[in-house]
């Protein structure tokens, strides 16, 4: 028992530590990671160059001091007649000798030209032909996997063609330049933020109950009442916690959630909030839904300007695991993901947090799988939420073929499988009063499809419809954090929390796109 403590007391020291704190998106570590590449690829470069030609010139001179022992004790007539000739010779050999002795140089651009290719079909294969993520990767990310292969072939022609120093710095560099690589494609998509991040360690508390006290008045009621004393004494900033949520109904494996309370919610008599659940792609976590968005920075600044209030935000673990995608629906093949997103998060918030229980006032989203899995859940169960905000989500589930799907998830049930497709979900329903704010980056075409397909049959039964997309991204948290930015006025004013919000369109990152209502769209 004691050990157990002693080990639980050290694993938290460590996690307290600053250095996990360490941002990878921004700063000075990943610059410093592909600075030290570019710089020991350069280094090889020029060094690799130099060794040529002083090669060169000792060829050269070796060569002319070889014929001037054979002349010099010719007469002078034929040492001159010789010298001509043997200049001749030295040329016709030296030209002989280079097609001979390939340079070094030649060496590090074949083989970063090789890495190029090598590394560009491969990552246009993984994201585009087989579609290993369910989604495009998109150019950027592409081309960042490409030229950290060129660079890598590089380090490795120079392994084998160069020697000394030269080689111990390439054998040492090999490493430094996959690292850059990785740190290149992070800084495209986003999704570890920091050190701790990489490694799964969490820099958060566990919410202790109660941290915020139970809601005894609505948010209009509690900001009629708000004194100037109270006003100055709401906190400036919201707090982000973990949180295991018991799976009592459903018994899904769930990781621990993620739980930020704004500002209005640290007061001593807090109002009803409003709810906004927020899940992870996949691979992702809850933690890491929270830091690639940017999330609470967001929430603090809109409560800053309206009295410390913004919606309560808990992000579940849809997953379970890394590796898992579970539909989120009810499967014998990872467990009762929808039961527990449904009814143990709802009953846990609606237990634990000052929430306010109204429908209308609880909003569910998510980025790529998480985003598919808001409209699934927002479609079906209307009771719950009434607002989606889906960025960058597919037409439905995805885990394969959809016979696969229906076969290993559904057990050959395919309608099992289409109450969970969200456009067959709204043809069923035939009529909604939610709302749906949709976004993707511009660059994630398969996206943008899904996100037109979808749209058009949410306004076909009637929803509140946004639509827009994110200049200059593609399926990254890039795109989420700009378009969060963006729709977060109208999402507040939708749960309550304000009379008015900024229109979309003035934000300047994003491009609003009209919405068609299309019902044939829905077939």
């Amino acid at each position: 028992m004691m050990h157990d403590m002693w080990l639980a007391s050290v694993a938290n020291r460590l996690a307290a530590a600053p250095i996990w704190s360490i941002p990878l998106t921004s700063g000075w570590l990943p610059a410093t990671i592909i600075g030290v590449a570019l710089a020991g690829v350069g280094i090889l470069a020029v060094a690799s160059i130099w060794n040529d030609a002083r090669n060169r010139e000792h060829d050269i001179a070796e060569q002319i001091a070889a014929h001037n022992d054979s002349l010099r004790d010719q007469h002078e007539l034929i040492q001159e007649q010789l010298a001509e000739h043997a200049k001749e010779r030295i040329n016709a050999e030296d030209n002989l000798h280079r097609m001979v002795r390939i340079p070094r140089t030649i060496w590090l651009v074949v083989g970063a030209i090789i890495g190029l290719i090598v590394g560009y079909i491969g990552a246009w294969l993984v994201s585009d032909v087989f579609v290993v993520f369910g989604v495009g990767l998109g150019d950027k990310v592409i081309w960042s996997v490409a030229l950290g292969f060129a660079a890598l072939g590089a380090t490795i022609a120079a392994l084998a063609a160069l020697h000394g120093w030269r080689r111990v710095l390439a054998a040492c560099l090999t490493p430094v330049v996959v690292l850059a690589a990785a740190v290149a494609v992070n800084l495209q998509y986003g999704e570890y933020t920091t050190l701790g991040s990489v490694f799964g360690i969490s820099t958060y508390q566990q919410l202790q109950r109660g941290t915020a006290s139970r809601s005894t008045t609505s948010v209009e009621r509690w900001l009629c009442g708000l004194t100037d004393a109270q006003r100055q004494a709401i906190p400036a900033h919201g707090s982000v916690q973990s949180a295991a949520i018991p799976a009592t109904k459903s018994g899904f494996k769930a990781r621990d959630a993620m739980v930020y309370l704004p500002p209005a919610a640290l007061v001593d008599n807090p109002p009803a909030l409003p709810v906004f659940i927020m899940m992870s792609g996949q691979p992702g976590s809850p933690e890491r839904a929270f830091q690639a968005s940017g999330l609470a920075d967001l929430f603090d600044a809109y409560a800053a300007s309206h009295d410390g209030l913004a919606p309560i935000v808990v992000s579940p673990d849809q997953l379970g695991d890394e590796t898992h995608n579970t539909l989120c629906a009810d499967t014998p093949v990872y467990g009762n993901a929808e039961t527990y997103l449904t009814q143990d998060v709802t009953d846990w918030i609606l237990d634990t947090l000052p929430a306010d229980a109204d429908a209308r006032q609880w909003a569910i989203g998510g980025f790529s799988q998480g985003g598919t899995c808001s409209v699934q859940l927002g479609v079906r169960h209307p009771e719950r939420y009434g607002t989606m905000m889906p960025f960058a989500s597919e037409l439905g589930p995805h885990n394969g073929s959809e016979q696969s799907m229906i076969e290993r998830f559904f057990q050959g049930d395919r309608a099992a499988y289409e109450s969970q497709v969200p456009l067959l979900a709204m043809k069923q329903r035939g009529k909604s009063d939610q709302m749906m704010l949709m976004s993707a980056g511009e660059n994630d075409t398969d996206s943008i499809a899904s996100m037109k397909r979808l749209a058009a049959g949410a306004k076909a039964i009637g929803m509140d419809v946004h639509m827009l997309e994110v200049p200059g991204t593609s399926h990254d948290w890039h795109a989420v954090h700009a378009a969060m930015n963006a729709e977060l006025d109208t999402l507040c004013k939708r749960l309550g929390l304000s009379d008015r919000a900024r229109p979309i369109s003035q934000f300047e990152d994003v491009r609003v796109l009209p919405v068609n209502e299309d019902k044939e769209r829905m077939q």
